[in-house]
């Protein structure tokens, strides 16, 4: 086996005239507000640190937004996720006694596990902003702008297109793991137990699955994770084969693509 060292000089070759392409779906799973660990990024502190915690009346508010989606009350449910965002956002929420989770974090996870049904109402009051934000962001290249989509709107069906621009911007500059982390989001998880929470992932984009896994590959190559490399190839190898793109500045097929970049890293 080949070990292939990282060839962050080849990006500027590698990259030139790469470009946006945007289709896919994912299933959904409830699971309640508190009572599970989120894998994704909560934090384990000492009794000595103090944190900008939620209210006990913005705790309460999350009990009824619990109560809420549990009667499938989406509308009532949704909204009152909207409002603890723009009132709490910034602060953290406890998930257990020691961890915490950023509050508009924590709202999006909730709204992301939601039936369509509920994401939709979501999505026609927030869209629209998101889509101002990504637009302007995508025009001028600006990434505080698009990661204000990420941040703010992740759950907007502009959050999966800003992942994607993100990934590919900080793949020109460089940002490998940046980039990987980005598109890495954009895969939902194939399976996770009823009721427990995960990491905050993209729930149904409609970017093609074969984009994503070809750039994930792309990246692994040139951080030399040739076993990584190798088990997207596995996993999306069909995918890869009949679907063609455009990657790292070159149009065509994208085994085709990546197998000629393999021999030129």
């Amino acid at each position: 086996m080949i070990w292939l060292r990282p060839r962050t000089w080849l990006l500027p070759w590698l990259l030139a005239g790469s470009g946006f392409l945007m289709s896919g779906d994912a299933s959904w799973a409830q699971f309640p507000l508190f009572g599970q660990q989120p894998s994704g990024p909560s934090y384990e502190l000492s009794d000595s640190v103090q944190l900008d915690e939620v209210p006990s009346a913005a705790k309460k508010q999350f009990e009824q937004v619990r109560a809420f989606l549990a009667n499938e009350q989406w509308s009532d449910g949704v909204d009152l996720l909207r409002r603890i965002m723009e009132s709490h956002g910034d602060k953290v929420v406890a998930v257990d006694a020691q961890r915490y989770l950023n509050v508009r974090d924590y709202c999006q996870l909730q709204l992301a596990s939601l039936p369509p049904v509920a994401l939709n109402l979501y999505r026609s009051v927030a869209d629209a902003q998101a889509k101002q934000w990504y637009d302007q962001g995508v025009a001028r290249r600006d990434v505080e702008l698009l990661t204000r989509v990420t941040s703010q709107a992740f759950c907007t069906r502009w959050g999966d297109d800003a992942l994607f621009v993100l990934g590919e911007l900080a793949l020109e500059a460089g940002e490998l793991h940046k980039a990987r982390s980005y598109w890495g989001r954009l895969l939902a998880e194939k399976s996770r137990p009823e009721g427990q929470l995960t990491r905050l992932v993209y729930p149904d984009t409609d970017i093609p699955l074969a984009d994503i896994h070809a750039r994930l590959v792309l990246v692994a190559l040139l951080l030399g994770q040739i076993d990584r490399a190798q088990l997207h190839q596995q996993q999306a190898g069909p995918l890869l084969s009949v679907a063609s793109g455009r990657l790292a500045g070159r149009q065509g097929n994208y085994s085709e693509l990546l197998a000629t970049l393999t021999t030129s890293i």
